[in-house]
Formats: C-alpha cells, structure tokens, sequence
C-alpha cells in the first residue's frame, strides 16, 4: 500500500452539480478513473491508496464500487466521520459493502458489552471471512484499538449443521454468557426450548435463529420471523455472540485483519487530518486521566493505528 495518487474530483462534482454534464454518475467517474489512474493500479496484487479529495455522497460510493469491481479482492474506504462512512455505506448496500462501526467508546475506557461494541465485534466478524468487497469506516473506527481475532473466537458460541444436538448444555452455555431462557423467543438475549427445536435470538441480530434437530444432530438452522414464526433463510452456521465471560477480550489494531493487497480509498485528506489531530488530542488527555489510575498505561501512540505510515 504505497502508491499514493491524488485524484482531484472537484471540477467534476461542479459540473454534475451545475448540470453541465450529459452521461451518468457512473459513466463519469468510470472515466474519470481510468483517465487519472490508469489500468495498472487496478491490477490484484498491485498495491495502492487513493487519495480521493472532493469526492463525496454518490460519487464517492460509485467509485469505491468501481474500483472493488474492476480489481477484485478488498477496497477500505475511509472517511473522516462516522456520519460520512454510515451515509456511504447506505449508498453502498449491505450486499456490497460491510461498514466498520466505532465502539461508542472513549479512548482508554475498559470494554463494557455495549450495543455499539456488538455491531462492531459482528463486522470484524464478516470483514475476516471477506475475499472481496469494500469496508467502509471512519478514522475513527480505524485508528481505534478493536478485539482481537482470538478475543473474537473466544465470545462466540459457534453452532453449526451437523453438531451434535444437545440443548441442555447449549442453554448452560447460553446462560453463562448473558442470555436468558424464555417460553418463546421474541426478545434479543432469549432462548427457548421446545422438544428437538431450539430458538436463540443473538445480541445484534435483527432476527432470532431456530435449530432443527434430527435424532441427536443439528439438520437445519435457520432465521425466522418471531410474529408469524415462518422460517425464511437457511444458514450453515451460526455465530452467538456472549455478553459476558470471564476475561475482558484483548484488543489489537485493525492492521491484524488486513491482507497485502488491501487496497485503501481516503476519502477527504484535508479532514481526515483534522480528525486525526483531534483525536492524538482526545488520546493524550485521556492518558492523562488513565495514568493515574494505571502506570502501566498504553501511551497514545502505541495505542492509536499510525493511519500515516
């Protein structure tokens, strides 16, 4: 990830905003790029980071889609904000991009089972198994400490087609880690059991998931809606997230999910900067206040991803 190639979209977003321009979005950019950067760059293997200064909202997602496609492999989309990185990866659609989130957290503050830190933990999940696509993410999201791949592992309940059906020691596995038995399942955090069926409704799932037992193996796992109980998605596995353990998770930077030829989009150097300013700012004043408490306390520059270098 060395070559660095500045692509100034400003001219062009002014002509798509003053209407001066008669092709689409997509064809633009799609021209833009191949004319600023040329087919080498594009080639998997090759490594790069484009700085992409003045591109923003559709532009932006439309060319991050571009580039995923025209390369293959991983594309990292950074923005400044969490704001900007949410209304990019909305553009994007879950089924092409994966949106890092930033834990909720401030700097220095010991690991909580928070809502924020569940979304997080569920995208480290998705961007570790990724081969192709684009992860979107603030700096923010990106410089901070996130959990370790063991650490991932470690608070994962992982049920998969074909294990050995065994609810009650399922359901002590469950309880130990946060979730609580119920008659039916309509609640996150709930499980309940009913003959060879098994429904579990995941922290940070949108729906709960039912397992389909025959004799003593798991024959089917699937997704379904609480109201109508109507299965709707098979799955080979799944991934119950726990919410409590006896150990708090060791957290490492996000240069331990990246691969080689990662390829990096930075969305608005200029702000970016400011960002990162700000942050070295929040991280020595917090180390300030952690130091009292710990001397042991991880200096601020070993504690934020050095996005720079």
């Amino acid at each position: 990830m060395r070559n660095a190639i500045k692509a100034g979209f400003t001219e062009m977003l002014q002509s798509i905003i003053l209407g001066r321009v008669d092709r689409n979005i997509d064809e633009l950019v799609s021209g833009y790029l191949g004319k600023i950067m040329g087919p080498s760059l594009f080639s998997r293997g090759r490594e790069g980071i484009v700085r992409a200064d003045g591109l923003d909202l559709y532009p932006l997602s439309s060319a991050s889609r571009m580039i995923g496609k025209r390369r293959g492999g991983r594309v990292f989309v950074i923005t400044a904000t969490d704001e900007v990185a949410e209304s990019l990866a909305s553009d994007l659609g879950s089924d092409d991009a994966v949106r890092l989130p930033s834990s909720g957290k401030q700097l220095y503050s010991q690991y909580t089972s928070s809502s924020s830190e569940y979304e997080q933990k569920k995208a480290l999940d998705r961007i570790r198994a990724m081969k192709s696509g684009i992860v979107v993410s603030s700096l923010r999201a990106f410089v901070s400490p996130v959990m370790s791949q063991d650490s991932l592992d470690r608070l994962t309940i992982r049920v998969r087609k074909g294990d050995a059906f065994e609810p009650d020691k399922l359901a002590e596995q469950l309880a130990e880690a946060g979730y609580f038995r119920s008659s039916s399942c309509f609640e996150m955090g709930s499980f309940s059991i009913r003959g060879e069926v098994m429904d579990i409704f995941p922290f940070s799932s949108d729906e709960p998931v039912r397992l389909y037992a025959d004799w003593d193996s798991i024959e089917r796992i699937a997704s379904f809606d609480p109201m109508t109980q109507k299965a709707h998605k098979d799955f080979s596995r799944v991934d119950i997230p726990m919410i409590s353990g006896s150990e708090s998770p060791l957290m490492t930077t996000m240069l331990s999910y990246m691969q080689e030829d990662d390829f990096l989009i930075l969305a608005g150097m200029e702000r970016i900067g400011t960002s990162w300013k700000a942050m070295q700012n929040e991280a020595k004043a917090r180390f300030r206040e952690a130091y009292k408490e710990n001397a042991d306390a991880v200096l601020p520059d070993k504690l934020l991803l050095p996005w720079e270098s």
